[in-house]
């Protein structure tokens, strides 16, 4: 799409929130996403200096932009992961598989059900409660939400449908107290563990988050109004004024909400597109069988002298997985400077190309800092690839010390000094990216190995 193309659409738009959905000539839908601000966020893809290599490739190939006005931010979080679960974009790569985005979960199997806010693996593996098949049948799950925004998302929704988020074995105790949790003590749950509620009220009161989940807040609205006179006529005044309040909190959501949550990810999403890019590598094998390497990325949003673990956010749509190709026996050395190889020919630098990308692949942006999992035999040959194929960044490696109780780090002056970050900060950032690389590598070679042993058969 050129930008003369996409100035006709963004100019008729307004500054409501919504969702924006960008199509192909031959209407497929490929790209969906959600602003404060519609016009001046369509508008922001005029600029191939906002935008990564799949972006650019998106508006390579879109033809038309179509919006649809919400409310308010909550609603266009909502409707967005409502449409890439429906449709399944291919420039979503968070509505495909990212085991690290949030799911609203709601345990209707229960006769009080939850609202818990779960992540993606944990879903998938089973992880949050005993699985059967009553709760696979039963059981709603809403997403996939970008992780930033939806505590503050259920916050609200708490407030509107005070709601139970305990276990059980909690529940069972406050059950046997005969008193309610903080929670009920100051309004942001019904007490069903003390039957302060029924069953069938509490089950219709949820039953209204998940239309209002499923984007049918006309319809939630209309509900509630008929209920709300209905107790008026029975004078059951109290319900019907919670009815009303919370008609007037659905019908005026974005005063209600108070604060900006989907400007507060627009600009932590700034912060990410601005941070400090950093890679790391790791290997997993058994004894060289089914080897294989990754690498993840992250934005490093903080450079203050206390770097939380939460300044390191992931870019899990840029990470990488490679088959270990050249490498026969036990040589994790050898095997991460196949990995790092591969990626140096990626790279979008001149000689690096000229060294051989692989043919028909695109480039891949080179960080800020790489970090290995390894000591100084590893840091040693990475960084004579690098040298060899023209890659300047600077490359440090991490590893547990002789005693396994330390973490070393490995690095050159030259590289220090290009760095800027202080051994302490350093070490927080290596540690974080690690794990991470670590769980992503052991991830990977499971699946590696269980579809070798399947093909086997």
């Amino acid at each position: 799409m050129l930008k003369k193309d996409l100035a006709k659409f963004v100019k008729p738009l307004s500054s409501n929130p919504g969702v924006y959905i960008f199509r192909n000539k031959a209407g497929k839908v490929l790209y969906v996403g959600k602003a404060v601000k519609l016009k001046e966020r369509v508008k922001s893809y005029a600029d191939p200096k906002e935008r990564g290599p799949k972006i650019l490739r998106m508006m390579q190939q879109a033809s038309t932009v179509k919006v649809e006005e919400t409310d308010s931010e909550i609603e266009a979080i909502i409707l967005e992961a409502n449409i890439i679960r429906k449709l399944k974009p291919p420039y979503n790569t968070l509505g495909k598989d990212d085991k690290s985005a949030n799911y609203i979960k709601i345990t209707w199997s229960e006769e009080y059900p939850r609202v818990q806010l779960l992540r993606g693996r944990v879903i998938e593996s089973g992880q949050d409660k005993k699985t059967n098949e009553k709760s696979k049948k039963q059981d709603k799950i809403f997403g996939p939400y970008v992780a930033i925004g939806m505590c503050d998302v259920l916050r609200i929704i708490r407030k509107i449908w005070p709601h139970r988020d305990c276990g059980q074995s909690k529940f069972n105790s406050y059950k046997k107290l005969r008193r309610g949790c903080l929670f009920a003590q100051i309004g942001l749950c019904d007490a069903p563990c003390i039957e302060n509620i029924s069953a069938k009220e509490y089950r219709q009161q949820i039953k209204q988050i998940v239309d209002f989940l499923s984007g049918k807040k006309v319809k939630v609205i209309e509900a509630m109004k008929r209920d709300m006179e209905a107790a008026a006529m029975l004078e059951r005044y109290e319900k019907a004024a919670k009815l009303r309040d919370r008609v007037s909190a659905l019908e005026h959501l974005k005063e209600f909400v108070g604060r900006g949550i989907l400007r507060g990810f627009e600009e932590n999403k700034e912060k990410i597109r601005q941070g400090i890019k950093v890679e790391a590598y790791d290997i997993s094998n058994m004894q060289g069988d089914y080897a294989v390497g990754v690498m993840v990325s992250a934005s490093i949003i903080s450079q203050e002298d206390k770097i939380m673990p939460a300044d390191v956010v992931f870019t899990k749509e840029n990470y990488k997985k490679f088959k270990i190709k050249t490498v026969k026996g036990t040589n994790d050395v050898a095997m991460l400077d196949e990995v790092l190889r591969r990626r140096f020919s990626r790279a979008r630098v001149s000689r690096a190309a000229a060294l051989g990308a692989e043919r028909g692949m695109g480039e891949w942006e080179l960080p800020d800092l790489i970090i290995l999992d390894g000591g100084e035999g590893q840091l040693s040959r990475v960084r004579a690839t690098a040298k060899g194929m023209g890659i300047k960044v600077p490359i440090i490696a991490v590893s547990k010390g002789q005693t396994r109780k330390r973490v070393d780090l490995h690095m050159r002056a030259q590289d220090k000094i290009k760095i800027k970050y202080s051994n302490r900060q350093l070490k927080k950032i290596a540690l974080t990216m690690r794990e991470e690389a670590h769980r992503f590598a052991i991830s990977y070679y499971r699946k590696t190995h269980r579809r070798s042993l399947r093909s086997s058969f």
